[in-house]
């Protein structure tokens, strides 16, 4: 699950220029702890940074600046074999930095330090609170489920029930605090886990001003124009891109068909993951009026990756890319944010099912086709 909150001082960071955005935290740590070096990891300029410190008179300093709050993790080097020591990574604290001074004290751990002096940290663990409380409701339902054959046998009806309730808790979030910097990840809590996005959308239209207007709101305000347009029951947008022969496919092609159209790429995991289960449906499907179009999100100097990842992983169906990468005219259009994602088209070229995984895939069209 996700977490999430905000600031009345947020608006301020949302707002300011950035010789204003500057953050300063003091950390003070216990007797108990002695590590020499501080190590903090968090997101700037596009690139991940990964600034340290060393601990003097158990005190330290961490400086910087920032365009927008970022979320930091702040690191000791107990084993003091540096940062990437896998050992140091289990005592962990994170903080959001925004402009003001933050203190962190801690007397035995990471974990259970305080962060005092900031209200955006302050909401960040009431976010927390309540996701980590529906989190703590699926992992022990996850342990009695190991021990107890009955809830195993019952355990997609418990977690559908916990799902349903996550849902209601982040929608109450959002509604509940309307200038929260987190209420816009409940909301992508929401669109993550299937909510209609126009009922997002009414979400994201109660919150404040300057929240809409901040870059989280920004792109979540993006993020609601396309879901809209794709979202089931929309028509499909069609489109045109060359296959890997350079002949013109279009999605028009492929009505009165199903149509699955497959945004992916050669060099992304979780889609090369999904493959072999699309590979099973078209076999089981093809003949009764199943189709795919993969769209490859790869760039000109991947188009031998693009080929090569076809026929390594066995894909018969039609394969197209305009070879842009993440500028893929077609991924643009569809507002594409994260590979894989994929689109059902009816025969009559309308949206029935978004984002299908694995044996989902094989469920819907066992639906459909009334295997």
């Amino acid at each position: 699950m996700k977490t999430n909150l905000l600031i009345p001082a947020l608006l301020c960071v949302l707002t300011v220029n950035a010789q204003q955005n500057s953050f300063n935290i003091q950390g003070k740590v216990g007797n108990s702890i002695l590590p020499k070096k501080v190590y903090m990891q968090y997101a700037s300029g596009g690139a991940t940074r990964v600034d340290s410190t060393f601990l003097i008179n158990g005190s330290f300093t961490f400086k910087g600046k920032v365009e927008n709050p970022v979320p930091a993790r702040i690191y000791f080097d107990y084993s003091q074999k540096g940062f990437s020591d896998m050992e140091n990574r289990k005592d962990v604290k994170i903080v959001y930095l925004e402009p003001v001074t933050i203190r962190l004290e801690t007397i035995d751990s990471l974990k259970k330090s305080k962060v005092i002096g900031s209200e955006l940290n302050d909401d960040f663990n009431k976010y927390m609170f309540m996701s980590d409380s529906l989190r703590s409701v699926e992992m022990d339902l996850r342990r009695v489920g190991a021990k107890d054959a009955t809830v195993r046998t019952n355990f997609r009806t418990h977690m559908a029930k916990l799902e349903a309730n996550s849902i209601i808790a982040f929608k109450k979030y959002v509604r509940d605090n309307p200038t929260s910097f987190f209420s816009i990840d409940a909301l992508t809590y929401l669109i993550n886990n299937g909510v209609n996005p126009a009922e997002v959308e009414t979400l994201f239209d109660g919150i404040s001003a300057d929240l809409k207007a901040s870059t989280a709101g920004t792109q979540m305000k993006r993020t609601l124009h396309f879901d809209k347009l794709t979202a089931v029951g929309n028509p499909v947008m069609d489109f045109t891109q060359n296959d890997v022969n350079d002949k013109p496919v279009s999605t028009k092609d492929f009505r009165g068909k199903y149509l699955l159209i497959d945004f992916w790429a050669s060099w992304c995991g979780p889609c090369r993951g999904e493959n072999p289960a699309l590979v099973k449906a078209y076999a089981a499907y093809k003949e009764k009026g199943f189709e795919i179009l993969g769209v490859s999100l790869d760039d000109a100097n991947k188009r031998d990756a693009w080929l090569k990842a076809i026929a390594d992983d066995g894909l018969p169906w039609t394969q197209v890319s305009d070879l842009k990468g993440w500028k893929n005219e077609a991924s643009v259009m569809y507002g594409i944010r994260s590979i894989p994602s994929n689109f059902l088209i009816d025969p009559d070229g309308k949206i029935i099912a978004r984002n299908l995984r694995g044996a989902q895939v094989d469920a819907k069209l066992k639906e459909i086709f009334h295997n």
